[in-house]
C-alpha cells in the first residue's frame, strides 16, 4: 500500500540521516512517475533540511534533466541511459570479488544490525 511504502522512505531517510548525516554529499533520483515523485516530495518533509537540501529529484523531460544533471555531474561522467555519454556498468563480480561470509553468517549480521531490530 501506499502508505507502507511512505513508512519505508521515511526509515530509509531517518538511517541514512541518523547513521551518515556527514558522508551524504548528494542523491540523485531519477526517472520517477508522478505519483511517486507526490510521495517522495511528501517523505522529503520528514527528513532534516540539511539532508533534504542534498536530495535532487531530476526531471524527466531530457532538456530539463541534462541542465540538472550537468550542474551537479561533469558531463563526461553522465551516464548513457540518462543521455550522456558515460557507457561504464556496474560488474558486482569485479567489485565484490570472492564471497567471504556464508550465508548464515549474512543472515546473523543482517538480523542483528540495531535498524533491522526496531
Amino acid at each position: 500500500s501506499g502508505a507502507s511504502k511512505l513508512a519505508q522512505l521515511k526509515n530509509l531517510f531517518r538511517f541514512m540521516q541518523d547513521h551518515y548525516p556527514n558522508r551524504l554529499d548528494c542523491v540523485l533520483i531519477t526517472n520517477l512517475s508522478t505519483p511517486v515523485q507526490i510521495v517522495l516530495k511528501m517523505a522529503l518533509s520528514l527528513i532534516s533540511p540539511e539532508v533534504r537540501g542534498k536530495i535532487h529529484i531530476i526531471p524527466n523531460n531530457p532538456e530539463e534533466r541534462d541542465k540538472a544533471l550537468s550542474q551537479l555531474i561533469d558531463p563526461s561522467f553522465i551516464p548513457y541511459w540518462l543521455g550522456g555519454k558515460d557507457e561504464w556498468r556496474f560488474s558486482p563480480d569485479v567489485y565484490y570479488g570472492q564471497v567471504t561470509a556464508s550465508d548464515r553468517e549474512g543472515r546473523e549480521y543482517i538480523t542483528t544490525m540495531p535498524y533491522h531490530t526496531e
